[in-house]
């Protein structure tokens, strides 16, 4: 794909350089405007700012926000106000309200002067909403209904409605102050009886959130329903606006990304959000804290090491298995927490399932720790003729992978009742713990059989 992104890019700029206008607004009507936003993204900002102009309002408002941040930045300072007003216009509130945020300050302040007072005052309602929740997600544009409209007066105002709602495939139904009753599909209005009064054929009680609910708790319930959209609600049950599956689905992608740079010690934050464009000190104060903690655990690791140097010094064949014994008990670990992590961030997990997915991934590191086990003690008979080597090396790998299991297992879970970031915290604390205790483990067997080793 990039590959083609690049040809992409070598025609454009073939047309910039012919100065064939017409040519080049034609070529990008054809574009997708995904494929704009990443061309712009490799171009200089005042080309890009030029291409944006030359494309539809529609296309580039898509492009625009599909754009990183950095770019977003760059190419509206390279727009002038009409051109930026234009393309304003076409975006969502919710894509809108995502931009400002973005922004600095002087430059949304810019943007907010571009649109009229009613946009500007619920934009910045919107902006006033926690952006990890369903108000900072959320749009005001949606279809509606009075519950006491017929079937043909709910037709007539859908079409009005229609072209500045982003989805139109819900129809909420709401009360004389403005509470949401209920919700119709599109199918039941048309084939309704026109003269039918709403009330009598809408879906009641629909699924809905509130607006300070958590964008992840959200994108859940939007899962096990199989919704499209959530209807936000407030303290009253008055309806404030709907979540979209494009945002649902950025919210899912992100909190996947977070917990994967958490199982990796990365943390997240603007480092995080910006990707490639984050500046090298913002990526190292993200990282330090959690190498910094996992230094103390091999701090304590070689301690432990240095404790039992008398083991050592007696059967120094023991030191050739630790980094062995230290990798997969690191390894066996980490997968465990991915795979609780994964659960608790999709829903499928939650702390009702701690003791039997606790036993589940117990027997997993019991069978685990019986094949590596009897696998590397084989190795450590063959290479030095002892079966008690074997018996050490193999025993402590059983134990260690077991341990490592359950405690992949159950530290996340009990980090997240704790409220504590399960995916940040749990893979420093892990990995140093599972170190720590697989030593003692392996010397205090090596130890028990110090005269069967010599």
């Amino acid at each position: 794909m990039e590959r083609d992104i690049l040809k992409l890019v070598s025609e454009i700029e073939a047309l910039l350089q012919s100065k064939n206008t017409p040519a080049l607004r034609a070529y990008l009507g054809r574009l997708h405007p995904s494929d704009l936003a990443e061309i712009i993204e490799q171009l200089e900002p005042d080309v890009g700012a030029r291409l944006l102009a030359l494309s539809s309002a529609e296309d580039a408002a898509e492009a625009l926000d599909e754009m990183d941040t950095p770019a977003q930045r760059e190419v509206i300072a390279s727009l002038s106000p009409p051109q930026i007003a234009d393309i304003l216009d076409e975006m969502p509130d919710d894509d809108l309200a995502d931009l400002l945020a973005d922004l600095e300050a002087d430059q949304a302040d810019r943007l907010l002067s571009l649109l009229d007072k009613d946009e500007a005052r619920e934009l910045k309602q919107l902006l006033s909403y926690p952006e990890d929740t369903a108000g900072g997600i959320m749009t005001t544009e949606f279809v509606w209904v009075a519950e006491d409209a017929t079937a043909a007066q709910a037709i007539e105002r859908i079409r009005k409605l229609a072209p500045d709602a982003e989805m139109v495939n819900y129809v909420y139904v709401l009360n004389g102050n403005h509470k949401l009753r209920g919700v119709l599909s599109l199918r039941e209005l048309i084939v309704a009886p026109p003269d039918q009064v709403v009330r009598r054929f809408m879906q009641t009680g629909p699924v809905s959130v509130q607006v300070d609910d958590d964008q992840e708790d959200v994108a859940r319930l939007a899962m096990h329903y199989d919704l499209l959209a959530l209807p936000v609600v407030d303290a009253d049950g008055r309806m404030l606006g709907i979540v979209t599956i494009d945002d649902l689905v950025d919210v899912i992608d992100e909190e996947a990304a977070e917990d994967l740079h958490g199982v990796a010690g990365g943390g997240h934050g603007p480092a995080v959000d910006e990707g490639v464009a984050a500046s090298a000190w913002a990526r190292v104060r993200l990282r330090l804290p959690w190498l910094l903690l996992l230094m103390v655990g091999d701090f304590l690791s070689a301690n432990v090491i240095r404790s039992f140097s008398h083991v050592l010094e007696t059967a120094v064949a023991l030191a050739f298995f630790i980094p062995v014994l230290l990798d997969m008990g690191g390894n066996v670990g980490t997968q465990s927490l991915a795979m609780t992590v994964r659960g608790l961030a999709t829903g499928e997990l939650d702390h009702r399932d701690l003791w039997r997915i606790l036993w589940r991934e117990t027997r997993i590191g019991v069978v685990l720790g019986v094949i590596c086990g009897g696998l590397i003690a084989l190795i450590a008979l063959l290479w030095q003729g002892n079966p008690s080597l074997g018996i050490v090396v193999g025993g402590a790998m059983l134990a260690t992978l077991s341990l490592a299991a359950v405690l992949g297992t159950m530290v996340p879970m009990v980090f997240d009742r704790l409220g504590i970031d399960s995916a940040v915290a749990s893979s420093p604390f892990i990995t140093s713990a599972v170190d720590v205790a697989g030593l003692i483990i392996y010397f205090g067997i090596a130890r028990s059989l110090l005269v069967a080793l010599t």
